[in-house]
């Protein structure tokens, strides 16, 4: 659902799921192989409300009004799906950390809740 501060909500559908990803190696080139990745959160994407085409990278927050908190960052997705994967491991993969915030106040989110993510989706 868009609202008029430029967030969208949705549903949480799947919690620690495990999906497979097409990839191509250039964009919107022919799929070349699939990546399969684990503890992922599915998120309910009807009519692309949530998530539509260039909205991969976007974080989605919870708790948006009283304590926002990055808890996710979305990569993939269908008209009826958008698929996202934990920041917290993002970050340690990449030994790297959220700027201007509290570390301790990162990651988690997986409890069932509404996600809000910060996608721009006009839909």
């Amino acid at each position: 659902m868009w609202t008029d501060d430029g967030i969208t909500n949705s549903g949480v559908v799947v919690i620690d799921a495990t999906v497979n990803v097409s990839y191509e190696t250039e964009c919107a080139g022919s799929p070349v192989g699939t990546a399969t990745f684990t503890n992922q959160i599915v998120i309910d994407n009807k009519g692309s409300k949530f998530l539509a085409g260039g909205d991969s990278g976007s974080l989605l927050f919870e708790n948006v009004n009283k304590a926002p908190r990055a808890i996710r960052l979305l990569y993939a997705g269908s008209s009826s799906y958008a698929i996202a994967n934990p920041i917290d491991e993002m970050l340690a993969a990449y030994n790297a950390e959220m700027v201007g915030i509290d570390p301790s106040n990162v990651g988690g989110g997986d409890d069932g809740s509404t996600t809000d993510g910060g996608t721009g989706n006009g839909n």
